[in-house]
Parts: structure tokens; sequence; C-alpha cells
């Protein structure tokens, strides 16, 4: 009952976890405690990564269970590498070969699937890394790599009857191969 709105019960797929009850908090929490947060940060992504890697992280993406965890797992990464704001956490993360494949293979299971509201949250995110490191560290070779993802997500978009949404991310991408060609 102490302060109950500083945090709140949220569902992620299968799971429950605690979040922050407002943006606001976040936000607070965030400056006051910079250093904090971000050693914090830095040891889920590890954590996470090692679970990956693990005998926990193995996951048959042919079913609908294996598929949630692998992209729980993966969800977590970058969200955490993200909240790291460091360059170095977010770079090795975005640029690991083995997260690259294990990636990839997840985002083709899941469209295969036909699961595209969880397909899109997870480009969703994978977007916002890449952003991250383009636009705020200088990462300019990874603008192929939005390119290429902005085109899956509007697809997907299109997909789902979503054509604003479709058309804002392939004009993006558009503008993106512009520039690179």
């Amino acid at each position: 009952e102490w302060m109950p709105s500083t945090v709140q019960l949220e569902q992620r797929g299968l799971s429950l976890s605690l979040a922050p009850g407002h943006e606001s908090f976040t936000q607070f929490l965030t400056r006051t405690y910079k250093s904090e947060y971000s050693a914090v940060g830095r040891a889920l992504c590890a954590w996470a990564v090692h679970q990956i890697f693990g005998t926990a992280g193995a996951s048959n993406l042919d079913s609908e269970a294996g598929r949630e965890r692998a992209q729980v797992a993966l969800a977590r990464i970058y969200h955490w590498a993200l909240l790291a704001e460091e360059v170095d956490v977010l770079e090795w993360v975005v640029l690991n070969k083995e997260l690259t494949e294990k990636r990839w293979a997840l985002i083709q299971a899941l469209d295969a699937a036909g699961m595209s509201r969880q397909l899109l949250s997870f480009l969703d995110l994978w977007v916002t890394c890449l952003k991250t490191m383009v636009e705020n560290y200088m990462a300019a070779d990874l603008r192929d790599e939005v390119g290429r993802t902005l085109t899956q997500r509007g697809r997907i978009y299109l997909e789902c009857g979503h054509l604003t949404k479709s058309e804002t991310d392939l004009s993006a991408a558009v503008r993106i191969y512009e520039v690179l060609v």
C-alpha cells in the first residue's frame, strides 16, 4: 500500500512485470540516478544475453511458446541496452553476430506464423535501437539496416491495413535509400 502509484503491474506477453507507475516518475529516477540506472541497464542486458545464449534461451521457434520466449528475451536485451544509455553497450547488442542471427530467425518465424502484432512490437523496438545508434552515436553505417527494417515494418503495417503508418515507414525507407545510393 506504500505509494501505490509508484509502480504498476504490466503484462508483457506471457509474463507480468513491475514498471514505474507514471512516465514522469521514470524520468525523475533516470535523471536523479543516472549512473546507477545505467549500471542496472548494463547488468540486466548482460544477464539477458547470458540467458539467450544459455540453455534457458534455447527456444524452438516452431512453437508459439518458443517464439514468445525468444521475443521476450531479445526485447529485454534491446530495451535494457537502450536504458543503459551507453554507446558501447548498445553498439555491442546491435552489431553482435549471434544476436543478429537470432533476431532474423525470430523475425522470420513471427512473420511466417502470421504474428503481426508481436512482430510490429519487436520491430518498433529494433527501429528505436537502430535510430538511436544512427542519430545519437553517429553510426551512419547502420542506415541501410534502418531502411531495411522500416521497409519490413511498412510491409507488415500495409498487410494489417494501417495505411498511414505503412506510408510513413516506406517513405522514410525510400529517403534513406536515396541518400545511400
